[in-house]
């Protein structure tokens, strides 16, 4: 009856599996019951026959208190903290920990996750009892103006933990803080801001994370954050070999849409317009579907917008003209998009 119900898809995989290994367990019970019962009977002596005999019911018995008839369905437990991510002034990265207290591995996914956020990992396998720490990191793009926000945790057995997200207004700038940082930082040294300069100052703005050093591929995240802390700087060449450098140590940065709007907005600046044209299409694929796919589509529309502007190309007045770009920046902020392009958001938002 399992076996048909699962081939109905009445039952999951994770309670068939489940069910058929606790079936088998019960079996293999039954079958060593039988066994010792008569190999009791064999023996010659009475009171080693009932020694034998009460051991193999003991047994039983003990696997009935754990539940055998009762405990078929796969319990699930996903333990999120903390329940609320602070983002307070130059903060760059704040961390959650999933902790798997139930008695089946699960699949966990990051889900909902607002604009001017990164999730590393965004999913994962964990095993019972193991602990993993998941970096929720500031990108460069427009965060929602109003805190706060919020995004789920979630695994294949349906379990949501929502976890909020709150900001301030100096974060809502902090790359442009950050980007101010390491200016001071590079003149002092009398020279042009290096990625090992955009390194330090970020690895200043880790400094608060008590997690920060058991988060995967956590180095790829320092060059990540250094190549949008020098694109805000104007060092162009120092942010492309960071952002090289983050997605060759982690290459499932490069399915993110806030990577190729990065890097876009870097190749627009290193004058290579179809380059950044391609890498903000990216930037819509990778967000289909997704909570801010509305939102990726009005930025990189806009940035689409001003690389063809710059170019003098007539596609521009589309993507500059589009109602919905229009919106999408007046819900954003126009400050950090005005650093990175100039008079072009001023005349789209005219």
């Amino acid at each position: 009856m399992l076996r048909q119900d699962h081939k109905r898809k009445r039952v999951n995989d994770a309670t068939y599996l489940c069910r058929r290994n606790n079936m088998d367990q019960v079996l293999d019970s039954l079958r060593s019951f039988l066994v010792k019962t008569k190999a009791a009977a064999s023996l010659a002596d009475p009171a080693a026959q009932k020694e034998v005999a009460l051991k193999a019911l003991s047994e039983l018995e003990e696997l009935e208190k754990k539940g055998y008839g009762a405990g078929w369905l796969p319990v699930s437990s996903m333990a999120v903290s903390p329940k609320m991510l602070p983002f307070i002034g130059h903060t760059s990265e704040r961390a959650v920990q999933i902790t798997n207290s139930g008695n089946n591995d699960f699949n966990y996914t990051v889900e909902d996750l607002p604009r001017g956020f990164l999730p590393q990992p965004s999913s994962g396998n964990l095993r019972v009892g193991q602990t993993v720490t998941v970096a929720i990191i500031r990108t460069a793009d427009p965060i929602p103006n109003n805190p706060p926000a919020s995004f789920q945790l979630t695994n294949n057995f349906k379990d949501h933990v929502p976890v909020e997200l709150d900001f301030d207004k100096q974060n809502a700038a902090v790359h442009e803080a950050l980007a101010e940082t390491l200016k001071s930082f590079s003149a002092r040294q009398n020279r042009a801001p290096t990625v090992e300069d955009a390194l330090k100052v970020v690895d200043d703005s880790l400094a608060t994370s008590a997690s920060w050093k058991s988060v995967q591929n956590a180095d790829s995240l320092r060059y990540f954050l250094a190549a949008g802390v020098l694109s805000q700087a104007g060092n162009t060449n120092a942010a492309h070999a960071a952002l090289d450098t983050a997605t060759a140590k982690n290459p499932a940065l490069d399915k993110q849409p806030a990577t190729h709007i990065l890097r876009g907005i870097v190749l627009k600046n290193e004058n290579k317009p179809d380059q950044a044209i391609e890498n903000f299409s990216k930037a819509n694929s990778f967000a289909a579907g997704s909570k801010t796919q509305r939102e990726t589509a009005a930025i990189t529309g806009l940035l689409s917008g001003a690389v063809a502007e710059g170019q003098g190309e007539p596609e521009a007045t589309t993507w500059l003209k589009n109602k919905e770009v229009q919106d999408g920046v007046k819900k954003t902020w126009p400050r950090m998009l005005a650093t990175m392009l100039g008079g072009a958001l001023r005349r789209a938002t005219r």
